[in-house]
């Protein structure tokens, strides 16, 4: 290179190109995921109802309308989630190009990738509950440790080849409808003393 300004403009567009790359290949795994919490919608509202049924006892009766109803709040949720979720990794991404920003951005990114995938399978249990989506928003914001954590666990096990795509979403349905039926035996036991 002829001059260190030559060197400068090679280098930032190999960064950039490298950055775009990364961004890009994230992108594609959470639309994998979200995906994936579409395709299982059925499956994953199914699996909690009947989780929820061994602790409590409790049965609901098939109702096909409400069903298909449940069907497509899960995609719902998946689609507004997932447009939620990109939207501050975006900002996180452009706040990352602040070097002394980049590693809690990094961190940040997970954390708030954990929050989402938490979200999205502990509102099974809040679409039984009958709350609607503001309700369900301020339910799942109260319990945000235990959305990051069902989350995590949900990405640890997802990373597993082959088998973590199928054993991620149900290990982490049972577990987000076991914490929120935790939670609301907290709650009557306060009410109760």
């Amino acid at each position: 290179y002829e001059s260190w300004w030559e060197w400068a403009q090679w280098l930032s567009g190999w960064l950039i190109q490298i950055s775009l790359f990364v961004l890009t290949w994230y992108v594609y795994l959470k639309v994998q995921k979200y995906v994936l919490f579409i395709v299982l919608s059925p499956v994953l509202a199914y699996l909690s109802e009947k989780t929820e049924q061994k602790i409590t006892g409790k049965s609901y009766p098939f109702k096909l309308n409400q069903f298909v109803k449940d069907i497509f709040r899960g995609i719902f949720i998946a689609i507004r989630n997932f447009t939620i979720e990109i939207s501050l990794l975006l900002a996180l991404f452009l706040l990352g190009l602040i070097p002394v920003l980049t590693p809690f951005t990094g961190i940040t990114a997970l954390i708030i990738g954990w929050y989402f995938y938490g979200y999205s399978l502990m509102d099974y249990t809040n679409e039984r509950r009958k709350l609607n989506i503001t309700q369900s928003n301020q339910s799942i914001k109260s319990k945000r440790g235990i959305a990051v954590a069902n989350g995590m666990i949900f990405e640890t096990i997802f990373v597993i080849p082959i088998l973590g795509f199928v054993i991620a979403p149900i290990i982490s349905t049972v577990a987000a409808t076991i914490a929120m039926q935790n939670e609301v035996s907290k709650k009557r036991q306060q009410v109760q003393k």
